[in-house]
């Protein structure tokens, strides 16, 4: 199975798209805000750096997030389907991740999720 890699704007409904198909078909999520949450708790050394960030006050740049991305990656087997969720946000990220995921042997297809306008404000409205 190859991995996706889920865009659409913000309310468009990709982490509980996400979370049906993991658990639907098996997937292993990466979930940025999750991951950054869960290693800037933890004591190594990426997560020393990204807590510095985050307690700046800073975005955690592009490089850090691909660093994150490869380190999950190296946490898990290739046969192993990952959902990425909350990357990329932008062209560069969307570029560098997949340069990351191809150097790690992975397949990857991306899918879009499309809503209009005016129900992702309805739905962001609820949060």
């Amino acid at each position: 199975m190859q991995d996706l890699i889920l865009v659409g704007r913000q309310g468009s409904g990709k982490g509980t798209q996400g979370k049906i198909l993991a658990e639907a078909q098996g997937y292993k999520i990466f979930e940025t805000g999750g991951e950054l949450r869960r290693l800037a708790k933890s004591d190594s050394e990426l997560g020393k750096k990204i807590k510095f960030i985050i307690e700046s006050g800073e975005l955690v740049s592009n490089e850090v997030i691909m660093e994150i991305v490869e380190d999950f990656l190296s946490s898990i087997d290739l046969e192993t389907p990952v959902i990425f969720d909350g990357v990329p946000r932008f062209e560069q990220q969307r570029i560098t991740l997949e340069e990351e995921l191809k150097k790690a042997g992975r397949e990857f297809q991306v899918l879009e999720i499309e809503i209009s306008t005016e129900e992702a404000f309805k739905r962001l409205i609820k949060r």
